[in-house]
């Protein structure tokens, strides 16, 4: 389980890497590409569930939203992890 964990990391620390090079590469180039990606940044905060519980909108128009949420479902498995 630990090497899984350190595989996991290693895959991470690749495509963040990669991310950021492509971004800076794309600022460099794009002046506007820094005022994009804070914009980008503020409204992928507001789709985390650190905001919102799946819990909170259970049975309200938006409850389609935390199935389709990528961060709600890493966050439930980031919770799974921790109680087992």
């Amino acid at each position: 389980m630990l090497a899984r964990a350190a595989d996991d990391r290693a895959i991470l620390l690749v495509v963040l890497l990669g991310g950021s090079v492509a971004l800076s590469m794309l600022g460099a180039r794009f002046r506007d590409i820094g005022s994009a990606i804070v914009s980008g940044l503020q409204f992928v905060f507001f789709l985390a569930p650190a905001i919102w519980t799946g819990d909170g909108v259970r049975g309200t128009a938006f409850a389609w939203l935390t199935r389709a949420n990528p961060f709600a479902t890493l966050r439930r498995a980031d919770e799974m992890k921790a109680v087992a």
